[in-house]
């Protein structure tokens, strides 16, 4: 893993446009489904929330109380995800 200090830009695209995310996008959303209202949903189903963030979408799941463990839960299920996050913030970056 690198030091957030050795990242001078970082992109994040996770629509599809620079890699194919839709069966990791999809298993995290059902992982929120079922954490939180105990549910499955079909891709068709977690498809037809795309469009607004990604924070838009997924609050419809456990309501907008739950959104950001639910938000949380998402970025655990994506390795190395938290961590960067949590080290870039330290540096301000």
């Amino acid at each position: 893993m690198y030091p957030a200090a050795d990242i001078s830009c970082v992109i994040f695209n996770m629509d599809g446009t620079l890699t194919r995310t839709n069966q990791l996008i999809i298993a995290s959303f059902n992982h929120v489904a079922e954490r939180y209202r105990g549910i499955r949903l079909s891709p068709e189903e977690i498809i037809a929330l795309f469009g607004p963030p990604e924070e838009g979408g997924l609050s419809r799941l456990p309501g907008s109380a739950h959104a950001p463990d639910a938000m949380a839960d998402i970025h655990a299920g994506v390795p190395g995800v938290l961590h960067f996050l949590k080290s870039n913030e330290r540096t301000g970056g």
